[in-house]
């Protein structure tokens, strides 16, 4: 099914937009602590604020873009993003580079939800196509972005900084010009409203906090997959190609699986999605050899590939096109809390003395965890749409 032409045009912006988040993020705590020389506990304020602002901040923004219009917010965060970056290019001072973490986590925070909210107002049909084709255009991004940020920092470490800004400026003009493209009705309910209705469906609030378990393990693909990968071949650039593997197998497996999103109920994708992600994750200490390690990250991506465009695809039909902004936003908190205590523990996993396998086998259970406790939902909200209809 083709796209509106509103879709459309999101779509080149979110490819634009990761391909300059791409760039920079790839090559941002080597930068931080070789070229500005910061100390492990300045990178990991700085990765802490842009943390928490882009994964925390995103519930208020959220509100705030179902009220003032989605074009509105998008701009905003792009703005954002644009002068964090900036802030970053020219700052050499650990609170500056804090100010620049903390406006790029903003931006972060207004722009995605909006997107979100864009997408779950289509009609079902075209929602669902929407999303599977808005992660591929993230992964085609993420293909790109290390590639063009590693050629600029060759010639000057802040060029990807200056490369980054200058595509996010970009797209706001180009979201400004095309604004009336992207009218959707606002939101006439109050603010607190708003913020109350959200929290009230208990259904939603439950599927966020599972969540927190795929995040989780979604984290482990730039802690221990590198990780493991460096231990195998003590080479930097072989690291790198577990992010690269990942983004590409994404982009060219989504072709695969497009027609299970329209056949398939979301919450049974993300409960498979899960069991597959645990899968790559428990093998991956089976054989010490690097292109084991990718063959793994090959399958957990398999997996990613399914929860991903299904997750925002439920979130959708929890919000049925009402404060969409909202739970977009809300549903950001969950990454926020899985990703932060993944990246935290992985390491401290790995760093476990006796059966090498047990810190693999540790994150596949709690991954499998998740998996059942999205099927017990899923059966839940089956059982209560039953109830309806008797």
């Amino acid at each position: 099914m083709s796209l509106n032409r509103p879709l459309q045009l999101l779509l080149v912006a979110t490819f634009l937009m990761n391909l300059g988040t791409f760039a920079v993020f790839t090559f941002l705590a080597i930068y931080l602590s070789e070229h500005l020389e910061f100390t492990a506990i300045q990178v990991g304020t700085v990765l802490t604020v842009l943390m928490i602002t882009s994964r925390v901040l995103p519930f208020f923004c959220g509100i705030i873009a179902d009220k003032i219009g989605y074009s509105y917010s998008m701009m905003a965060g792009m703005t954002l993003r644009a002068l964090g970056f900036i802030c970053f290019s020219f700052s050499d001072s650990f609170i500056g580079s804090t100010l620049a973490a903390a406006l790029t986590g903003l931006g972060t925070a207004l722009y995605e939800p909006a997107v979100g909210a864009l997408f779950s107002k289509q009609d079902e049909k075209i929602r669902k196509t929407g999303f599977t084709y808005y992660n591929q255009a993230l992964n085609a991004g993420a293909i790109i972005g290390p590639l063009i940020g590693g050629l600029l920092i060759q010639v000057e470490p802040a060029l990807p900084f200056l490369f980054g800004s200058l595509l996010y400026f970009i797209i706001s003009v180009f979201i400004f010009i095309y604004r009336n493209q992207f009218e959707m009705p606002t939101d006439t309910k109050s603010i607190q409203t708003n913020f109350t209705e959200v929290l009230k469906d208990k259904n939603f609030i439950y599927f966020n906090s599972i969540m927190v378990f795929f995040w989780f393990m979604y984290s482990q693909l730039t802690v221990m997959f590198p990780l493991a990968m460096f231990k195998i071949t003590d080479s930097q650039a072989d690291v790198s190609y577990v992010v690269t593997s990942n983004a590409l197998c994404g982009l060219l497996v989504m072709f695969l699986l497009r027609r299970l999103f329209d056949a398939y109920e979301p919450l049974l994708l993300i409960s498979r999605g899960m069991v597959v992600m645990a899968t790559g994750l428990f093998f991956c200490w089976f054989f010490p050899d690097k292109w084991w390690v990718i063959f793994c990250v090959l399958i957990f991506t398999i997996g990613e590939t399914l929860v991903l465009p299904s997750s925002d695809i439920k979130v959708a039909q929890y919000s049925n096109g009402s404060s969409a902004g909202t739970y977009f936003g809300l549903s950001k908190i969950s990454f926020g809390i899985g990703a932060s205590i993944g990246s935290f523990v992985g390491p401290l996993l790995l760093d476990i003395n006796g059966w090498i396998g047990l810190p693999w086998m540790l994150v596949a259970v709690i991954g499998m965890s998740g998996a059942l406790m999205m099927i017990l939902l899923s059966k839940a909200e089956k059982k209560e749409c039953s109830s309806h209809y008797i």
